[in-house]
Formats: structure tokens, C-alpha cells, sequence
């Protein structure tokens, strides 16, 4: 839901922009006036410091004369340059005109105009909310309301008198903020009531709308020069002083694009709906970073970072009584009110919501079926309890029930191994406290509309080069740099982050020099030790567990993914006892040795080691969260399958040739359909390394001398590999010479 903050903070963001700015610095304009105690207009004050009241009245009637002016230099009452009238008649001639044809004229023109005191500084909404013209949300509530229901005419409010003029637009703002002329004790001036409403809503609506740009929505588009700009309005609404060239890209930089930078952009083009937000891009930079990229100084960086943190930190609260309504909203309220219930905002339901845009109960499975109805509270537990949905714990188990049928090996009460249980609106319901409808909808939200719609386009669309992937053998062994795995790791921008390999060496192949990070350490047996074989792996990295099989990882998945250690692992040397091969760090396979043969006439044990590629899927290495993620192999199908042959030298098992064929598979099968062990018929081959060593001519020779040759009783000495051969050589020798000398002897004495 964190993109429904984002969009939530980018909305209400430009609203400040857009009104707030606008009602802040008209707001401050009254009150700088105010508190001056007089009107800066001669003609109006004569320069005297008036009191508060009076102060209040002579604001009043300039505004009432700036609107007559207007109403006349308009011809708004279409009398301008008639037979018998003035070439402009103002608001005031007309009324009084009309008055003398039918009576007494009484209307005073802007000697109607009442004390503001209640409106600038004290007027209340019905529902409590401060709408005084001192403040900001005044000035917008009653501008808001002007532009929506203009000042009526005489005709209109006694159209109304019936109803207590609880109808009409004019009569509703007199009576909130308190410029209501009284004709007597139970009947207005109607008249002096509809001055009054014309002068305000003129004065405060036209310095809101056009003086600072309020209301004005399209604002970033003008080319005329005549619109206020990005510039003016942080000014206004913030205080700090930005070129508007500097504005502009901070506010709407990268629009369009996959990572957009500008906080109020979005990746949206068109009538696409937007799925990342630069104000989340804003946030999510160091400062540093953001400084740079936005080319902001300190001061500017630390008030525009303080203004979007607060809307996302929910520190900051949207009055809702400019909707209408009573109240605030952050941005987390939002969320809470929009998962089960209706947009406070703008109406309806949010695509994203149990809903799911006013689909729920309409389209599909759901026909038929009520609104999803969910309290805030009751939204808030279950997007951010223990268990919330929003949670690594939460979004793993509801993925891990919705792809397997069933909970995993826990008790969700305790978090301790427990027996699994049916995966169902049952199960969802008591688990988050909903109602079976609600639950169905969730099931709905998640599985459907986020984890098949969202999650594939929003990670393409992060700068994948799609749904497969085609590169060169050194990219697959040594180096390939994937933005989705920058995204995950935590900023896609970060050329250092997101890169992976098959085989090791010391940088990623292209990465310009990124280094794999620290050499693995193997501790090997040498055999002076009784406790270990000779050539046995014992440590990797100072554990004797499988990485991505260690205990830290049985612990996380709850058991699903045990523990798997190196012991009797060859580092090099078979005994023929219990030997067990590490296929790559990919799984760990029993060795078995059936037959003999020659290795370059070497005598050797012929072994081999295989994995069965339906029983190893290796989701957890390349996923290796530590989390229930890594056991949910239907979301990340990968298989992995070797067969090795390997000779190893009879006497001392040292292995001198073999040959390797390891395959990755894909489970072909639907997303939903893997929660069983796949076939070989489900498995589509995606990848392969072959490998094959064998020992070298000249090292066969030697090793045949030293060995081979040495296990000889009668020509072991004739390598001449120790100088106890040349000794042998000489008792040889001795001996042959002995026995020539005895047949001569023998010999002699026949004769």
C-alpha cells in the first residue's frame, strides 16, 4: 500500500500547490492587514490606524467597490451606454434603480458593508472546523464555495425565505461567517447581506484565484507567462526561493518515465494509471544524492524534504472540510478508510481496495455480492498488524497459502511449528478479523488484481528487458546486472546493486569493476586429523551448513527448507566410504563407485553423483531472503539437476578426471497448479553448463611413476623417483653379478 501513500501525498501535494499556496499567502494577507489596524488606502482610511472593527469595514468596502467598478466595466447589467443611463452602470445604480421602480430605495452600496472581525478571525464551520479568513483553510473553504454556488440575486434568496434561506449559497456564507445584515430581528437585509457576500467573495476569492494562481489546475502548462509559477508558489506556500527552471524539474522531472524523479510525476502516460511516483523516488534518496540530482542547496533540500515527508510520514493531514466533509486524513487514514470503504476524496472505491474499483459484486466470482464493508481500524490490522499484509511476515503468508492451499507448518496464534491448516475465507477471516465476503475480496485483491496484474507490469516496467531474458554466455556465468534486483536491493539508480552470477570470479562481467564481495574460504582436511577424511570439505566460510540450507534459513521458513551440511564432502579425494559431492553450491549428492578402469594407465574407481532435478528446486538461493519467500517455489519455479562422472587414482583417491552435465529447468506448469513436485514432463530445460577436466599428460606420467610403477615388488626402483631406487639399482646389480660370478665358479670346478 505504499504506493497508495505515495499517490495519496502526491495528490495532496498538489493540491497545496495548486489552492494551498494560494489560500496561505491571501490568509496572511489579511492578517498582515489586520493587525496593522488600518487600510493601506488613503481614499478609504485617510492613513488613520482604524480598530479592528472599523479596520474590518473598510476592507470590506473596498473590496464592495473594486467589485462595482468590475460589475460595471463588465456590463453586467447590461445597461452600459442605454438610452437614459451612465456609459457603465455599477452593482450599486442597478439595485438602487431597481428599488426606485418599485419603492423607496435603500440600498446603501458599500455602506452595507458589516463588521469581518467574526470572519476574519473566528468564524466556525457547523461541524467545528476554524474557517476564519485568517486562515488558510478559510480562505479556501470560502472561495471554494463561491466559485461553486456565486452570490445570488435578490430574487433567488427570497426564493428561499420558506426554507429559512438555508438553500441558497449567499445566505449559507453569511450565516457561517457571520455577515448576515439583520432588516429587523427575524428578517435580513437582503440587499445589504448580498453586498456584503458580493465584496467578500470578490476580495478573498479574487486575491485566491486571480491574484495567486489559486484553483488554477493547469497552471504547469501555461506558456504565456501570465499563470503563477512553480517558483512563486513554493515561495508562497514554503518560503524558499527556487528558480522556476529548478522548480519545474523538481516538481515534474522524468513524468512518463519508469523511475519518475519529479514529486508530483508518475510513470502514467495518458490514461494509463500510475504505478511508481517520483515523490516515493524524492524520498527514498539520501540527501546527498537528492541535492545533486535535483540541484537543490542545503536549505532549499531540508524544507522540500520536510514537506514530503510529512505528507508521507503521515504527520501531515489533509482538512477534509475542504471536501465537504469534517475531520483530516493522512496519508496512512487514507489507506486505512480506502481498503474498505469508500474514497473520502473524491468518491467511489480505489482499484486497488477490497472493491477493487466497484468491481466487487459485478464482474466474475464475486456477481452478486455486497460492497466490501471493512473499519478503518480493522484495514489498519490488517495491512499493518503482525500478520498485515504489508508485512515481510504478512505478504509472505497470504502468497505462501494462496500458491500452496494451506497455511505453512506454524501456529498462527504463536508463531511456533504448528500443523498446517486448509487455506480459506475461514482461515483469512479469523485470521484478520473480516467477514467471509471481505475475505474473498482480499484473496481477489491480492492474488488476482496485484500478484498476476501489478507485480508482472510493474517490474517490467522498472527497466526489465522482459518476461525472458536472452545474453551472452560470459553475462549468464560471470555477470548480468537486472534493474528489478536493484529495485528490490533499494535503489534501482544504483549502478553497484542488482547484479548476479553462475560462476565465480572477483567482478561482475560489465559491471566496470563491481566486485562479487569477499573470496569464499573452504576449510579442507588435510588427513593428519583421525576425525576427517583426507580431501573432505569441512567449513565454507566457517560453517559446515549449505549456505542457502543453513539453520538461519530452517528458521525463517519454518522448517520448510531444512538443513543440509558439507560433511563428508570431497574437496578433491574419494574414500570409496560415504563420499558426497557439492554440485556447485546448487545441492549436495551421495558419490557412488561401481566398476574400475584406466585414466592414461592409471588405475581408477569409476563414481558418479547425481541430482534429480523434480527434487531440488533452488528458489531459496537465488530468492535467499531469509523469509517464507524463499519456500514458495511455485513463485519462482527454478529447478536444478547435474550428472557427474568422476575417476579417482585406487590407492589414493585423488580424483584425476570427470566430466559434469548440470541443467536448469523451469516448472512449465500455471502459477497455481506447483504446489505439488513437478515431472520431467513439466520441466523445460533453460539452461545448461557442461564441464570436464582430466589430468594432464605430462602430471600422468608422474603420477603413474610414482605410484603405479611404485606398487611393482620387482621394478618399483626403475623410476628412480627416491635414492633408495638407485640402492635397490646397486643390490640388483650386487646380485646379478654374484650370481655370474658363482656359474664361472661352479664351472672351474666341473673342469
Amino acid at each position: 500500500m505504499d504506493l497508495t501513500k505515495a499517490g495519496f501525498a502526491a495528490a495532496a501535494i498538489n493540491n497545496e500547490l495548486t489552492s494551498f499556496s494560494a489560500g496561505k499567502v491571501t490568509a496572511e494577507w489579511v492578517t498582515n492587514t489586520m493587525a496593522g489596524g488600518y487600510v493601506n488606502l488613503p481614499t478609504v482610511t485617510d492613513g488613520e490606524t482604524l480598530d479592528p472593527a472599523n479596520a474590518s469595514i473598510a476592507i470590506g468596502e473596498s473590496w464592495y467597490d473594486q467589485f462595482d467598478a468590475f460589475f460595471a466595466a463588465t456590463n453586467q447589467s447590461g445597461m452600459n451606454n442605454m438610452p437614459g443611463f451612465p456609459p457603465t452602470v455599477t452593482y450599486t445604480q442597478a439595485i438602487q434603480g431597481q428599488q426606485a421602480q418599485v419603492g423607496a430605495v435603500t440600498f446603501a452600496g458599500n455602506a452595507s458593508i458589516t463588521d469581518l472581525t467574526y470572519a476574519f478571525d473566528s468564524a466556525v464551520m457547523p461541524t467545528g472546523e476554524d474557517v476564519s479568513l485568517s486562515g488558510m483553510v478559510g480562505v479556501m473553504v470560502l472561495s471554494g464555495h463561491c466559485n461553486a454556488f456565486p452570490t445570488a440575486t435578490y430574487d433567488q434568496v427570497m426564493a428561499d425565505a420558506g426554507a429559512g434561506f438555508a438553500n441558497v449559497g449567499t445566505m449559507q456564507r453569511a450565516s457561517i461567517w457571520g455577515y448576515t445584515v439583520m432588516a429587523s430581528e427575524t428578517m435580513p437585509d437582503v440587499n445589504a447581506t448580498i453586498a456584503n457576500d458580493f465584496a467578500v467573495c470578490f476580495g478573498i476569492g479574487g486575491m485566491f484565484a486571480n491574484v495567486f494562481g489559486g484553483g488554477d489546475d493547469d497552471w504547469f502548462t501555461d506558456t504565456s507567462g501570465t499563470a503563477v509559477d512553480a517558483s512563486t508558489r513554493l515561495m508562497n506556500y514554503l518560503g524558499v526561493d527556487i528558480d522556476n527552471a529548478v522548480a519545474m524539474n523538481l516538481l515534474f522531472g522524468g513524468q512518463g518515465d519508469a523511475t519518475p524523479t519529479g514529486i508530483l510525476a508518475t510513470n502514467a502516460v495518458g490514461d494509463e494509471s500510475a504505478t511508481a511516483f517520483g515523490v516515493a523516488t524524492f524520498i527514498g534518496m539520501d540527501a546527498a544524492t537528492a541535492m545533486s540530482t535535483y540541484n537543490l542547496d542545503t536549505a532549499q533540500y531540508g524544507a522540500i524534504a520536510t514537506w514530503v515527508g510529512g505528507w508521507l510520514g503521515s504527520q501531515t493531514a489533509l482538512p477534509l472540510v475542504l471536501l465537504g466533509g469534517s475531520g483530516t486524513v493522512t496519508a496512512e487514514e487514507f489507506v486505512n478508510i480506502t481498503l474498505g470503504g469508500e474514497d473520502p476524496i473524491n468518491g467511489g472505491y480505489l482499484t486497488y481496495s477490497l472493491n477493487m474499483g466497484g468491481a466487487w459484486g459485478v464482474l466474475g466470482a464475486s456477481a452478486g455480492a455486497p460492497p466490501v464493508s471493512v473499519a478503518p481500524e480493522v484495514a489498519g490490522n490488517l495491512l499493518y498488524g503482525p500478520l498485515g499484509i504489508t508485512t515481510r511476515t504478512g505478504s509472505g503468508l497470504f502468497l505462501y497459502g494462496e500458491l500452496f492451499g494451506q497455511t505453512p507448518p506454524i501456529d498462527l496464534a504463536t508463531m511456533q511449528p504448528g500443523a498446517p491448516m486448509p487455506w480459506d475465507e475461514a482461515a483469512i477471516g479469523a485470521i484478520y478479523g473480516i467477514d467471509a465476503n471481505a475475505a474473498a475480496a482480499l484473496r481477489s485483491l491480492l492474488r488476482d488484481a496485484i500478484y498476476d496484474d501489478f507485480v508482472p507490469d510493474f517490474l517490467l516496467g522498472l527497466g526489465s528487458d522482459g518476461p525472458y531474458k536472452t545474453q551472452t554466455v560470459n553475462e549468464w556465468l560471470f555477470g548480468w546486472r537486472d534493474p528489478v534486483s536493484a529495485f528490490v536491493a533499494g535503489d534501482i539508480t544504483d549502478p553497484t546493486l542488482g547484479w548476479t552470477k553462475l560462476e565465480t570470479n572477483q567482478t561482475y562481467y560489465g559491471s566496470g569493476g563491481v566486485s562479487t564481495g569477499p573470496a569464499t574460504t573452504y576449510t579442507i582436511c588435510t588427513g593428519h586429523n583421525s576425525d576427517c577424511d583426507k580431501g573432505e570439505t569441512l567449513l565454507e566460510d566457517g560453517s559446515n551448513e549449505l549456505p542457502w540450507h543453513n539453520t538461519e534459513m530452517m528458521m525463517a521458513t519454518f522448517g520448510l527448507i531444512g538443513v543440509e551440511t558439507l560433511d563428508e564432502t570431497t574437496g578433491g579425494f574419494l574414500t570409496g566410504d560415504g563420499d558426497k559431492v557439492d554440485a556447485g553450491g546448487y545441492a549436495i549428492t551421495d558419490v557412488v563407485c561401481s566398476g574400475t578402469s584406466k585414466v592414461k594407465n592409471i588405475p581408477v574407481d569409476d563414481c558418479t553423483a547425481s541430482v534429480d532435478p523434480t527434487t531440488r528446486p533452488i528458489t531459496a538461493k537465488l530468492i535467499k531472503s531469509f523469509s517464507l519467500v524463499d519456500a514458495m517455489t511455485p513463485a519462482l519455479p527454478v529447478y536444478f539437476g547435474t550428472e557427474i562422472n568422476m575417476q579417482a587414482e585406487q590407492l589414493s583417491g585423488l580424483i584425476i578426471a570427470g566430466d559434469s552435465t548440470s541443467t536448469f529447468y523451469l516448472d512449465m506448469r500455471g502459477p497455481y497448479d506447483r504446489a505439488t513436485a513437478p515431472t520431467m514432463d513439466d520441466l523445460q530445460p533453460v539452461f545448461q553448463i557442461v564441464q570436464s577436466s582430466e589430468i594432464e599428460g605430462d602430471d600422468a606420467e608422474a603420477m603413474e611413476s610414482s605410484i603405479v610403477t611404485n606398487q611393482n615388488g620387482l621394478t618399483y626402483w626403475t623410476n628412480f623417483d627416491v635414492p633408495t631406487d638407485y640402492i635397490a639399482l646397486l643390490l640388483l646389480l650386487g646380485t646379478v653379478s654374484c650370481l655370474i660370478l658363482g656359474v664361472i665358479a661352479l664351472g672351474n670346478d666341473e673342469e
